[in-house]
């Protein structure tokens, strides 16, 4: 890691703020050539300066050729811990998916305890994507991404500057999640007249608010919009009103304080990070005011197939769980722990499902809303998933290591450029 002294408070952009009450013309705001952004009418973004120490974590990503062209930023996830000494970085699937695992470099700038403006460099040493984001993505046209799973961890050996502490990745309750934004959907009707009577837990709720972190390709340096509002919420993506431009992607979504505070905190003193910047519409002559930027929480359940991470409290030496597949038909590998999911693509990587007999890498377990036990697992082709558990037979003495097909997890794919 290098720590290197600059020499500007404003390290992380040369411009100006920008006035936000005035209301910009299409001209004023329009992407440059090559650059893809959601700006609309209206810019609502501010640039971030260094001396602001909640976005120390957040950094650039570059590659070989010195290109920065993502967002990131250095987390710690409550309950989790490397499984050797260095740094956890959480970004967008697309931004590494053809990455070299050691040809990526992460910069971020911070004031130190003397209030001397300094950089600091990452380097990339290992990658691991959502086991679903290959299959969500296949067909799609080029330029374009499915937010689903569009999540990334890198890891570093390199450590933080004392004076830079990582922000905290608050992982996704799926099932809470959606209790929540059904409670705030049914808040808004009965506030519009369309029930009569009121929701149940509604009370408890407010509309959500982001910042929204991100570098950015029309304007130099580091960029946010604070306050930006939920707009909707589906399969782990969060829906912000939020102003981005292409580099954004990967950028951290932090949750939002109390009363109007642009940004809410632990209490480590860090910010939170509710998902990482994917997708938005752009600016176009069919559509010139776009409403939604997309951003990717990550699932709890999927934390176990992460080989630099472990949960807190596990034996490092304990072997893998395997088990045997029992069901004469084989079984379906899913996209989630129900039915009402669809089975993974069949592709040149493998079938969506796993052969009687077959033995597959067991990852996690649990129950869903029709009571049935379902299992993360990973089969013999390296193809991640859940499985119905009923027809898992566990191996008494499971193998030692991890199986060849869990070095398949993080394939490279083609580069397809999008924010």
């Amino acid at each position: 890691m290098a720590d290197l002294t600059t020499n500007a408070e404003e390290t992380r952009t040369a411009l100006p703020p920008l006035d936000l009450g005035q209301m910009h013309k299409m001209f004023e705001v329009a992407p440059i050539p090559g650059v893809g952004t959601n700006l609309g009418f209206e810019d609502s973004r501010r640039p971030v300066l260094v001396s602001e120490h909640e976005y120390d974590a957040v950094v650039s990503v570059s590659d070989a050729g010195n290109e920065e062209f993502c967002t990131a930023t250095v987390v710690e996830i409550e309950g989790f811990s490397l499984t050797r000494p260095g740094s956890l970085i959480a970004t967008a699937a697309h931004c590494v998916e053809d990455a070299d695992p050691n040809g990526l470099t992460m910069r971020g700038n911070y004031l130190d305890e003397n209030g001397i403006p300094r950089s600091y460099t990452m380097q990339s040493d290992e990658i691991w994507t959502h086991p679903f984001y290959e299959d969500y993505n296949k067909g799609l046209t080029d330029g374009t991404v499915d937010s689903r799973a569009d999540f990334a961890l890198i890891y570093s050996e390199d450590t933080l500057p004392p004076d830079v502490k990582p922000a905290e990745l608050d992982t996704l309750d799926v099932e809470g999640t959606k209790r929540k934004i059904e409670a705030l959907a049914e808040e808004k009707l009965n506030a519009e007249g369309a029930a009569t009577e009121p929701a149940a837990e509604a009370s408890e709720y407010e509309i959500p608010e982001y910042t929204v972190a991100g570098f950015s390709g029309d304007k130099a340096g580091l960029w946010t919009h604070e306050n930006s509002s939920l707009a909707g919420y589906q399969d782990g993506v969060l829906m912000t009103d939020a102003d981005t431009a292409q580099r954004a992607s990967g950028g951290p979504m932090f949750e939002a304080g109390e009363n109007g505070e642009p940004m809410a905190f632990n209490e480590n003193g860090q910010p939170i990070v509710s998902a990482v910047n994917s997708a938005g519409d752009r600016v176009s002559e069919d559509n010139l005011n776009p409403e939604y930027v997309y951003g990717t929480a990550l699932d709890e359940n999927v934390l176990p197939t992460v080989p630099f991470i472990r949960e807190n409290g596990e034996d490092m030496t304990r072997p893998v769980q395997t088990a045997t597949v029992t069901a004469e038909s084989g079984l379906n590998i899913r996209y989630g722990p129900a039915e009402d999911h669809n089975k993974l693509v069949t592709d040149e990587n493998g079938p969506s499902g796993v052969p009687w007999g077959e033995k597959v890498t067991v990852h996690n377990s649990g129950e869903n809303h029709l009571s049935k036990e379902w299992a993360l697992v990973t089969g013999p082709d390296g193809r991640t998933g859940y499985v119905s558990g009923e027809y898992l037979e566990m191996d008494e003495q499971p193998e030692i290591g991890q199986p060849s097909g869990m070095e398949q997890q993080s394939r490279a794919q083609p580069i397809i450029s999008r924010f």
